[in-house]
């Protein structure tokens, strides 16, 4: 077993290299999240679909992740129609030059900028790069990824994610409406 965090790039390189020789690889990269071909797992929900074939899973998101353990069960239970989520999460997502620009803005530093924007104060709707779609590549995998992992595509999600001044931790506001009526007590 291989667990893969380098990057998109270095997982397309070797990911492959790796699963012809006989190692089953578990990337934590976006690089084969929507990649019809492979599977797309949180084990508390679905690992039942791995088989000893799958050489190469993917993992999903971390925001993804903490959003599907919570909607799963509900979803099972009630159906969801449409999720509206909203994600807070701390500059370490964007790694150590994010987590600098913090601190030497908060020390009253000038230093490289991991964002084109100070972080300090700030909240930075500015998740991952923007698509032609008007969302960022964050967004899209908390919207495309829940519908993959559950295996299910007959809810939409529609997410914004925003950066903000923490060096850890991550928080999501999560809207869900349900076709069937719910008991909000069990909800919570």
């Amino acid at each position: 077993i291989a667990l893969f965090s380098a990057g998109g790039d270095t997982s397309l390189e070797w990911a492959p290299k790796f699963a012809q020789a006989g190692t089953t690889v578990v990337d934590n990269s976006s690089a084969w999240r929507m990649d019809p071909t492979k599977k797309l797992v949180v084990p508390e929900i679905n690992a039942s679909v791995l088989t000893k074939d799958d050489k190469i899973i993917a993992n999903p998101n971390c925001s993804t992740i903490q959003l599907v353990m919570a909607l799963n069960p509900l979803h099972k239970k009630y159906k969801m129609k449409r999720v509206v989520v909203s994600t807070y999460q701390s500059v370490s997502g964007t790694g150590v030059k994010a987590v600098k620009q913090l601190e030497n803005e908060i020390a009253g530093i000038e230093g490289e900028m991991a964002y084109p924007y100070p972080i300090g104060r700030n909240a930075l709707p500015h998740c991952d790069v923007f698509l032609e779609n008007g969302y960022t590549k964050e967004e899209m995998k908390l919207a495309r990824e829940p519908q993959k992992i559950m295996d299910d595509r007959t809810f939409s999600v529609s997410a914004t994610a925003v950066r903000i001044p923490t060096a850890g931790g991550h928080s999501e506001s999560v809207n869900v409406e349900f076709e069937n009526d719910f008991d909000l007590t069990e909800v919570r």
